[in-house]
Parts: C-alpha cells; structure tokens; sequence
C-alpha cells in the first residue's frame, strides 16, 4: 500500500535516478533476490515526507521486463512483470477473449502482484475507439476498468 501511496502523491514527491550502489544494502538485497537472470535498466527513489520508494525496471535476456516497487527498508511491496498472452491463466485469457471478439486485441499485459495478491492488468486496443484497460484476477474476475 505504502507504494500506491507514495506514487499517487503529486507535487510533493521527490524522484531522482540513482545508481544500484547508493541504495541501503536492504533494498540491494532485494533487487539481487529478484534480479532472476536479468540486469539493473534504472532505479528511481522517491521521497514523500520521510517515506522512500525504490522503482527498479530490470531487463532480462528472452523474457519480458519486470519492475519492482521496494520500500526504503527493503521490502518488495509489488512486481509489474510484462507477459505474453499465452502466459496468462485461462481463465484472464477467456475473458481477454470475451471483450476482444467484437473486435480489438490485448496490446499490453502485466502480471501484478501486491503481497499475495495476483491481478493481470490488460489494456486493449480497439479500432477507432480509446484504448481500455482491465484489472482481472488469476480466475479472470473482472476487479475493475480504467
């Protein structure tokens, strides 16, 4: 929670690049523990207040980005790891499915995940219509549209 907040603040954030061996030893380890094959793209520190948030974009050789929202004291709080359409579960993919037959396709997908918390955020294109974004859950659940 404590990263939605910190990123939903605006005008009152403080965000710089910073290089993988300023950060607190805390949040290096966790960036190491997630890093799975793949290398430090960039990492912004946000600083609300006294709270801090690490935003690391890591690229991995033949698999998709993933980014990883750490507290100042090291805690992973959430991963955005982008995904294919063949990667999600059946039951995100049937409801993909089910939107897309008037027409459109799934342009981005992104496997979240909050704690325990698993949601699949997918923005569709359609033609000559704005592009939609949905928030399933593994079972394909609808949770909400943006």
């Amino acid at each position: 929670m404590l990263a939605i907040a910190l990123v939903a603040v605006s005008g009152a954030e403080a965000s710089q690049k910073v290089a993988l061996s300023t950060c607190p030893e805390p949040v290096r380890t966790t960036i190491y523990d997630n890093l799975h094959g793949g290398k430090v793209d960039e990492i912004k520190r946000i600083a609300v207040d006294d709270r801090v948030l690490y935003l690391v974009e890591i690229d991995r050789k033949g698999a998709k980005d993933i980014k990883l929202h750490i507290s100042g004291g090291g805690t992973l709080l959430k991963t955005v790891e982008e995904v294919r359409m063949r990667d999600v579960p059946p039951g995100v993919r049937e409801s993909i499915d089910t939107i897309t037959a008037a027409g459109g396709r799934a342009s981005d997908i992104d496997r979240v995940v909050i704690e325990d918390r698993v949601e699949y955020h997918v923005e569709i294109k359609r033609p000559k219509s704005r592009k939609l974004r949905f928030i399933f859950d593994e079972s394909g659940y609808l949770l909400g549209q943006k």
